[in-house]
């Protein structure tokens, strides 16, 4: 706990503003070792950085949700659950970067992170403790990956999807099958506005959040502010859901 008294000091020159300063100032930017970055604040955090010239609001997150499918429907595709504890995961590595070069032929009027192999190993099967649920659509050959979180409270979260945008209708079926058979009550998703824009043929229910993803106003706000509106981000992206 911070005394009323002392709160005024870290809106100023205190640690977060040191901190974070010397981290934006050393690592992001023009000529810096990763140009652009971002994050996920409330709107409450997300005011302390902008105070402070930290931040710049590039984008924000919209949350969007899906019912479940109900069993009598048909698909024309199939779902495949990838075994993230094969010891073995050659081949399913070599469609997801497939599937990755696809997505990136569709994503370049937007600002998107690496879906690649190395970072889907990385972010959802080295990471300790996951609990992710990673699944291949195919119609014959893999047409995109879902990754899904089961949450106690009978909700899928859809945390990340790879493949070209037009099989995103469906991937956005496949995971609402998903949520079926898990008996889950609905699916959803944190997206920015970009990412929404695949989900629109889906008819996904629309509920605005209070996170604004920030840019860097350390170094050069206009660089930062290049992607405004541009980011493609889902959940995640995020280091923490």
């Amino acid at each position: 706990m911070v005394s009323k008294k002392a709160r005024g000091v870290l809106t100023k020159k205190g640690p977060f503003q040191l901190a974070v300063c010397h981290f934006l100032e050393q690592n992001i930017g023009p000529d810096k070792l990763y140009s652009l970055g971002f994050g996920f604040p409330n709107k409450r955090a997300f005011k302390v950085g902008l105070k402070q010239h930290l931040y710049c609001p590039v984008d924000k997150i919209i949350e969007a949700s899906w019912p479940p499918t109900s069993p009598l429907e048909q698909q024309s595709f199939t779902i495949e659950e990838i075994n993230t504890k094969s010891t073995d995961l050659t081949s399913a590595l070599i469609e997801i970067d497939a599937l990755w070069q696809s997505m990136k032929e569709d994503a370049t009027d937007v600002a998107i992170g690496y879906r690649d192999s190395n970072w889907i190993k990385h972010r959802y099967i080295e990471k300790p403790f996951a609990d992710y649920l990673l699944y291949f659509i195919r119609e014959n050959t893999a047409q995109g990956l879902l990754i899904l979180k089961q949450h106690p409270n009978s909700e899928m979260e859809l945390l990340d999807i790879i493949g070209s945008r037009n099989q995103t209708h469906n991937l956005i079926n496949a995971a609402k099958s998903i949520a079926t058979s898990k008996n889950c009550k609905r699916i959803y998703a944190w997206c920015t506005p970009s990412a929404l824009s695949w989900f629109k043929e889906s008819e996904p229910t629309i509920k605005e959040t209070d996170i604004i993803i920030p840019g860097n106003n350390v170094n050069n706000s206009d660089h930062a502010l290049r992607v405004k509106g541009k980011w493609w981000l889902l959940g995640g992206d995020t280091d923490f859901r």
